[in-house]
């Protein structure tokens, strides 16, 4: 059956979150921002979540704010502070080169 899913072992090792809001032009949506923290960050990323989206004061005029939860977890280890920063380092740059967002 194609529909049947597949179970995976729950890693020992923490997850890692971190929040992230950034001001995007409202052309761009959440499945482009996800696509693109995917393509740029390490294998360790487990999940990209949308917990809220704001338009209205304080944002610029044919904008929005939208604010992520990403999750990093390694099955093998726990992982490190330095290597969340340099992904959420990745994560903003991408974001601020595709599609000129403002880390907020």
């Amino acid at each position: 059956r194609q529909d049947q899913k597949t179970l995976k072992n729950v890693s020992i090792f923490p997850s890692i979150q971190r929040d992230f809001s950034f001001e995007v032009s409202k052309s761009v949506n959440f499945y482009e921002i996800e696509q693109l923290i995917k393509e740029s960050t390490s294998a360790h990323l487990k999940n990209v979540k949308i917990f809220d989206v704001y338009t209205g004061t304080n944002i610029s005029a044919g904008n929005k704010s939208i604010a992520l939860k990403v999750t990093w977890e390694s099955s093998k280890r726990t992982l490190i502070d330095e290597e969340i920063t340099k992904e959420s380092a990745k994560i903003v740059s991408s974001l601020k080169k595709k599609f000129k967002a403002i880390l907020r």
